[in-house]
């Protein structure tokens, strides 16, 4: 819970110097979206951990790996990545994040219809 705290704050720091700063460079924006990835695959890969008693959270392990390979892969061809990187990454993400998502969904949704079951 404390990476999800610390994540929390860096993408609120992130936040208000994109909003301060509103003429940040692409390289300078490029290299924030590496850093917010590398946190939020360790985030994510910490949450999918803790998932794991539940036997849940193997999209999550994926999504958390394909956000830190991605945030080191663009910090390590920084600056020249700066011109493809953003598009690249943020749909790539949004593809994990809504595949984890609905599939945590899904098998939430199961979970809780077999409690309801049980209980009758």
């Amino acid at each position: 819970m404390i990476f999800r705290y610390l994540f929390a704050i860096l993408m609120i720091i992130a936040g208000l110097a994109m909003v301060t700063n509103s003429d940040m460079g692409l390289e300078a924006l490029t290299l924030l979206m590496a850093v917010y990835f590398i946190v939020d695959g360790v985030a994510e890969l910490f949450y999918a951990y803790s998932l794991r008693k539940l036997g849940r959270g193997k999209f999550m392990f994926i999504g958390g790996i394909a956000s830190l390979v991605l945030g080191i892969l663009v910090y390590s061809k920084w600056p020249e990545s700066s011109r493809y990187a953003i598009g690249l990454l943020l749909g790539v993400k949004f593809l994990f994040d809504g595949f984890s998502l609905t599939t945590m969904g899904f098998f939430l949704k199961k979970s809780i219809s077999l409690f309801e079951h049980n209980d009758l």
